[in-house]
């Protein structure tokens, strides 16, 4: 929980997601299975270059935007 949520300024996210899934959890599901599988099984081994990691985290954690959508 963020400082924000626990002083009252933010609401709060829901914490157990049981009868459906929200698009930044659905985006981060998708993008994890595609660092984790597809990238391997395929063979897209992009170099990993300070930058390259930063931005790529930057797109999922900060915009939570799928990954496949982010552009080389």
């Amino acid at each position: 929980m963020k400082f924000s949520q626990r002083i009252g300024k933010k609401p709060i996210k829901v914490d157990i997601q049981l009868d459906g899934m929200d698009q930044d959890l659905r985006n981060s599901l998708w993008s994890a299975f595609q660092i984790y599988f597809l990238d391997k099984v395929e063979g897209n081994y992009i170099s990993y270059t300070p930058f390259n990691t930063f931005f790529k985290l930057l797109w999922i954690n900060y915009f939570k935007l799928p990954l496949d959508n982010l552009d080389n």
